[in-house]
């Protein structure tokens, strides 16, 4: 004897899809005017976030190169890296009245530091 099923059951629906039958589009957009395409775009344009990490690393190596070949910008030659001067002086020199100001002042100027 079978036990009668009845409508709506786990047992009779069919499966889910595997994931080779699926493809790309799953699972699939949502029906209605509520969908675009449009709305997958980015919220900010490709122009602006591709070169905002640009010109952030471009200043980082401005500051390097004028530092270790006294360009002129920030740093004068006679003080540059490569004649001898010392590009982390000026920085932790600074630090002498604030927290642990002794300790960085301390450690400007060693070669292990630069």
């Amino acid at each position: 004897m079978t036990v009668p099923r009845r409508p709506g059951n786990l047992r009779d629906e069919a499966p889910p899809p595997s994931p080779l039958e699926r493809g790309p589009s799953w699972p699939p957009p949502p029906a209605g005017p509520s969908w675009s395409p449009a709305l997958r775009k980015p919220a900010v344009p490709s122009t602006t976030s591709g070169r905002s990490p640009g010109s952030l690393g471009w200043i980082f190596l401005w500051a390097f190169l004028d530092k270790t070949f006294g360009w002129g910008f920030a740093t004068p030659a006679a003080k540059a890296w490569i004649n001898g001067g010392s590009p982390t002086t000026g920085f932790l020199k600074g630090t002498g009245e604030h927290a642990l100001g002794g300790f960085f002042g301390s450690l400007a100027g060693q070669a292990w530091v630069d």
